[in-house]
């Protein structure tokens, strides 16, 4: 038979359509081919991590599947995995691999399921492989595995304490949580406080126990909460607690005492620190008759001093004053004790107290060189013992006085004495003698100021100004003594004199101080030259002329 190319074409593909629809009727008509268990499917492996760990570890199941046959069409897998330790099945998953029937599967195929777990214990799983064709099925069991909690150390209660409900709500600063749990082991309580911060937030780190934990919060002006039981679980080891306080108003009594303020003051006018107020109050009680019980007619009185201290500005405040008529006292160290009767009430009572120095009084006593010498406190003079110079003021209280002390020829003292609680002892006062040294004068008889004076005595300098006068006037002490021959110097503008004491001062100057239009000897020598030496410069010109 001949054929065109066409043709033959075709019927090849006619072919092609009718002889896998023959060999699989062929297939159909026979008896099943895993009717032998040794051409069942076989599960070659299951691997599991021996340990996972609950909240981090995912577990890796691997299943190393093959058919003798290579024939094998559509396989699902299945498992079963349960928690012997709680007794928790955790049900069978279905898993399809699909396989093309032409292709061998006797290298095994390995499949992998990856779980995570969030409740520890001892797990078991089963393996269930079955050929959805041949519905021929391989059960094998695997071995069991653990799945570990990791326990931590701590764990925290935390959360918010408030008063008031929705947007009226606030928060309670400064609140006490108490918490605490009873250890069964030692048979200790054990206590873990905290306070809320200005949000009313709290935190605080617990330990990680068995035993259940309680907490009450507390805050000044509100209720108790009630006690709140909670445990710090392995796996959710923090716990949010929030708590509602309900706020209370105690009952206050009604005020039935009065207060007293105002200030204790000097007699000067000076506000008096550190001084008392003393309200001397009592109470009278009925006495009871022994025998009888009865009240009778006496009493017995019992005293309550109440007490207040004035401050830096001699203010004071006392409260808590019983009303009725009370005596009050005022009173401070170096014054007189001032008593007075007050009637008190519920109100405040203002009342500034005026209270008496207690007149104290002492001396100053001293040696007064030269014994001659006047001693004056103010205007007022003072005796002096004119042999050894010993004076007393008596009479004196705290204050602050002027003493002067002066005597002929010597430089007068005023002395400035604070006499504050004692006796005051001067010492010896000694004056210092005044010597004059001068007047200076110049060659034209004029007084010389301001012309700088010194001398020296055993090696100590002694320098004055000559005044208005002329005159330096020296503040000597009586060991100092001028004797005859002590060199003297006075110095203005850079001209000077000296001389010896005891001796006249010199003209300042060099100018002598004769008659006026006298010439001294010194200008008449100068004179006579210059004349013999104009009369030389004549004769000689006319010697010229010849």
């Amino acid at each position: 038979m001949t054929m065109n190319n066409g043709k033959f074409i075709s019927t090849l593909a006619v072919l092609s359509l009718i002889l896998p629809i023959l060999i699989l009727c062929v297939h159909g008509s026979t008896a099943d081919p895993y009717n032998t268990r040794a051409d069942a499917p076989t599960l070659n492996d299951t691997t599991v991590l021996a340990d996972v760990i609950m909240t981090g570890d995912q577990i890796n199941f691997t299943v190393l599947y093959t058919d003798a046959d290579g024939d094998v069409g559509d396989v699902r897998i299945k498992f079963d995995m349960t928690n012997v330790t709680r007794g928790i099945s955790g049900g069978g998953s279905y898993h399809a691999m699909n396989f093309d029937p032409a292709i061998n599967s006797s290298l095994g195929v390995t499949y992998w399921y990856l779980m995570s777990f969030d409740t520890p214990g001892n797990y078991t799983y089963t393996f269930n492989v079955t050929d959805a064709q041949a519905n021929e099925s391989v059960v094998e069991n695997g071995t069991g595995f653990n799945v570990i909690l990791q326990v931590p150390d701590e764990g925290k209660l935390y959360g918010w304490v408030m008063t008031g409900l929705g947007n009226n709500s606030l928060p309670v600063p400064e609140a006490d949580l108490i918490i605490h749990y009873y250890d069964n082991n030692t048979n200790i309580t054990n206590y873990y406080n905290t306070t809320t911060n200005v949000t009313g937030y709290y935190s605080k780190t617990l330990p990680i126990v068995e035993e259940p934990y309680f907490v009450t919060v507390n805050a000044t002006g509100f209720f108790d909460s009630e006690k709140f039981k909670f445990q710090l679980l392995t796996i959710y080891n923090n716990v949010k607690k929030n708590f509602t306080l309900e706020p209370w108003e105690p009952e206050i009594p009604p005020d039935t005492t009065g207060e007293l303020e105002g200030y204790i003051l000097s007699t000067n006018g000076d506000r008096v620190a550190n001084a008392s107020i003393i309200v001397v109050s009592y109470t009278d009680t009925a006495l009871e008759d022994n025998i009888t019980g009865n009240i009778t007619n006496e009493t017995v009185r019992e005293y309550n001093n109440l007490t207040a201290s004035s401050n830096s500005t001699g203010y004071y405040l006392l409260i808590g004053i019983p009303t009725g008529n009370w005596t009050v006292v005022a009173s401070a160290a170096g014054y007189v004790d001032t008593p007075g009767e007050l009637k008190f009430t519920t109100e405040l009572l203002t009342v500034n107290f005026t209270i008496v120095p207690i007149k104290i009084y002492y001396k100053i006593t001293g040696t007064v060189l030269p014994t001659t010498a006047s001693v004056k406190i103010g205007l007022s003079q003072i005796t002096v013992n004119a042999i050894s110079g010993n004076f007393t003021i008596d009479s004196l209280i705290d204050a602050d006085y002027t003493l002067t002390f002066s005597a002929d020829g010597y430089a007068t003292i005023a002395l400035n004495v604070i006499v504050n609680g004692s006796d005051v002892e001067l010492g010896i006062i000694s004056l210092n003698k005044l010597v004059n040294i001068g007047p200076i004068m110049d060659g034209e008889d004029k007084i010389v100021a301001g012309a700088n004076v010194s001398f020296t005595v055993e090696g100590i300098e002694h320098t004055a100004e000559t005044d208005s006068l002329g005159i330096a006037v020296f503040e000597l002490s009586d060991s100092v003594n001028i004797i005859s021959g002590t060199k003297i110097t006075a110095v203005k503008n850079g001209t000077s004199i000296t001389w010896s004491h005891g001796e006249e001062i010199p003209i300042f100057g060099g100018v002598s101080s004769g008659a006026e239009g006298e010439l001294t000897t010194g200008m008449i020598l100068v004179t006579i030259v210059v004349a013999v030496i104009l009369i030389l410069i004549v004769v000689i010109q006319i010697f010229k002329k010849d």
